[in-house]
């Protein structure tokens, strides 16, 4: 098991070697899971156009591999671009039914003040989380979704479920 500051370390030097390959100084294979991983920290660091780049990047080499295009999903709402981010989703829609598919078309819809649409979403988001630990997550980042667009009814709801 690993501890918090060995994850701490592998999270620094796979973004060191990620941003020597983007500048073409060095170069690396990265698979799904490792550009997952560098645009999450990306997007945790609010850094937007860096994680933009990623997913370019990633998409070059992965073009159909789903959590890349959530990842792009995830960035189009952070940089305010809903309507993109809901046309990507409709093209993922047909093949994808799983929990975190109905989260970010809930957060789509929750940025497009779409309500209940958010809420049918989000629902569905709930009902294909089996495991109780996951579906708190869930309700959690529900519960996060409505509180950012100041619906805190709506956050509460989640929240005390």
């Amino acid at each position: 098991m690993t501890n918090f500051f060995e994850e701490d370390k592998e999270i620094t030097n796979l973004i060191q070697r990620y941003e020597a390959f983007s500048r073409g100084v060095e170069n690396y294979f990265f698979d799904v899971a490792d550009f997952v991983e560098i645009i999450e920290f990306y997007l945790s660091k609010m850094k937007e156009n860096k994680a933009q780049k990623a997913v370019g990047i990633a998409l070059e080499q992965y073009p159909n591999a789903t959590p890349i295009l959530y990842k792009q999903v995830e960035v189009l709402l952070l940089k305010g671009q809903a309507k993109k981010a809901l046309d990507l989703l409709s093209n993922l829609a047909e093949n994808n039914n799983d929990s975190e598919f109905y989260l970010l078309q809930g957060g789509v819809f929750t940025s497009l003040q779409k309500l209940k649409q958010a809420d049918v979403a989000f629902q569905k988001a709930i009902e294909q989380e089996a495991d109780d630990e996951n579906r708190r997550d869930i309700l959690f980042r529900i519960g996060l979704a409505f509180q950012h667009i100041l619906e805190f009814n709506l956050a509460l709801k989640y929240y005390y479920k």
